[in-house]
């Protein structure tokens, strides 16, 4: 198996061109950002949170859990996919006594007002390049006693294209995600699961891909003798009762940083 990188401009351009179709295609995503809140507000001492940073915001599934359950006094959203700035907009309207900032750029390099009581963040940390550095980076945005939400992936997702591709992203257990958590944080949750989606075909698997972005670890579109192998080779190997199974692994974390602000080593 061959792990990459996503290219970010790849990765924002298929998003960008996905938003249409994303909520209305991301039902494991969706499941996650309600997940996720529910991880969060189950945590010792949590509830409002005044200042409230979200990164990779999208189309807003984790934005709307987050003004209705957290009753954040600012938010900041963060997105790669400058169209998302729209969500800021869009939430403004759904809340207007909540002040909602929009950062565009990459969450591992842009500048983030900071501190920050909660930082949340659902089906993005994965396409970091250095999931590492972005840890402790999000330790040093937030006050000492911050909390730190995180719904991502672990290393079964997409597992049938990952077995017919040979390609998939470097994707984190839960016991490397703790690991690395616990750098600067007391881990205070951490959860996985495995939920497989069923589709009639192979070509709709291709198709939910495409539109909740998940494709853009590819540069560019399959030849059709590609796409015609694939689709073949998947209902072969995956298909039962006339259906094709999609894996997907989420992994839900919370943290909160260490009173200190220190780190452990």
């Amino acid at each position: 198996m061959r792990c990459m990188s996503a290219d970010k401009r790849t990765l924002a351009r298929r998003f960008a061109r996905g938003m249409a179709t994303y909520d209305g295609a991301a039902v494991v995503q969706r499941e996650m950002a309600e997940r996720l809140v529910a991880e969060l507000l189950s945590a010792p001492g949590a509830g409002r949170f005044d200042r409230v940073l979200e990164l990779g915001c999208g189309t807003g599934l984790l934005t709307q859990r987050l003004l209705a359950r957290c009753r954040p006094a600012r938010l900041v959203l963060n997105d790669l996919v400058m169209e998302c700035e729209g969500t800021a907009r869009r939430m403004r309207r759904q809340a207007p006594g909540v002040p909602v900032q929009f950062v565009h750029g990459d969450m591992e390099t842009v500048a983030f007002p900071h501190p920050q009581d909660l930082i949340a963040s659902s089906a993005v940390l994965q396409w970091a390049a250095d999931s590492r550095a972005l840890l402790t980076r999000m330790a040093g945005l937030l006050e000492p006693g911050g909390l730190l939400a995180i719904a991502s992936f672990g290393p079964s997702n997409l597992r049938e294209v990952s077995q017919l591709t040979g390609v998939s992203l470097r994707y984190w257990s839960c016991g490397e995600w703790q690991a690395a958590l616990a750098e600067h944080h007391v881990v205070l949750s951490g959860r996985e699961e495995l939920r497989t989606l069923w589709f009639p075909s192979a070509r709709d698997v291709l198709r939910h891909l495409k539109q909740t972005g998940a494709n853009a670890l590819d540069s560019g579109p399959w030849p059709p003798a590609r796409v015609a192998w694939f689709c073949r080779t998947y209902e072969a190997t995956f298909g039962q009762d006339g259906r094709v199974p999609l894996t997907y692994h989420p992994v839900f974390m919370v943290a909160r940083k260490r009173s200190d602000g220190g780190s452990r080593r």
